[in-house]
C-alpha cells in the first residue's frame, strides 16, 4: 500500500464539517470534532490503489473525503466465479466509513480489500487518537460506540436482506 500519509493536519473547519458528515461522528459537540481533527490524517490513493488489503491489519478509521471505494469480495470466495472475477460488495463515497472496527480491536485484521476506484481521499483516526478522545470526553466516546453499533447492525442486516 503506497497512500500518501501527510502526518496530523492542522484544524480547519473543512476537516470537522466532513468529520461532522459521517454517520459515526453524528452528535458530537462542535469542541470534540475540533479535537478530532486534530488527530486524523489525510491519505490520498489512485486509481485502484488498495486502500485495505485482506488479511493485513487494520490502519484505522477511514472517513472517506473524496472519490469512491469498493469492497472486493474476499480471495477466498472468489474460486467460485473464475480466476479473473472482482466482485464488489458495498461501495464507499464522500461522508462514507470503513475500517470501524479498528476502533475497537487494531490488531484485527481486514476481513477484505478496499480499492479505489478513481482518485480518492480520506481522513484517518488511529484506535491510539481515538482513545486520547474518549478517555478524556466519555460521552463523546459512548456516542462515537454507539454510533459505530448502529452502523454496523444495519450493515449486517443489509447483508441479510441481499442474501436472501
Amino acid at each position: 500500500m503506497s497512500a500518501i500519509a501527510l502526518g496530523p493536519q492542522p484544524v480547519t473547519e473543512s476537516i470537522e464539517n466532513r468529520l461532522a458528515a459521517c454517520r459515526i461522528f453524528s452528535g458530537l459537540s462542535t469542541g470534540t470534532l475540533k479535537r478530532l481533527a486534530k488527530k486524523v490524517e489525510i491519505r490520498s490513493y489512485a486509481a485502484l490503489e488498495e486502500a485495505a488489503v485482506e488479511g493485513e491489519v487494520s490502519t484505522g478509521l477511514h472517513v472517506v473525503i473524496s472519490g469512491r471505494f469498493v469492497v472486493l469480495l474476499p480471495s477466498h470466495q472468489l474460486t467460485r466465479y473464475g480466476d479473473n472475477a472482482m466482485l464488489s460488495l458495498e461501495c464507499f463515497v464522500t461522508g462514507d466509513s470503513f475500517g470501524e472496527s479498528a476502533l475497537a480491536d487494531d490488531m484485527l485484521p481486514d476481513p477484505a480489500s478496499i480499492v479505489a476506484t478513481e482518485p480518492s481521499q480520506v481522513l484517518v483516526l488511529s484506535r491510539k487518537n481515538f482513545e486520547r478522545i474518549a478517555d478524556s470526553d466519555a460521552a463523546a466516546g459512548f456516542a462515537v460506540y454507539r454510533n459505530l453499533f448502529q452502523l454496523q447492525s444495519r450493515r449486517i442486516a443489509a447483508l441479510s436482506t441481499t442474501a436472501s
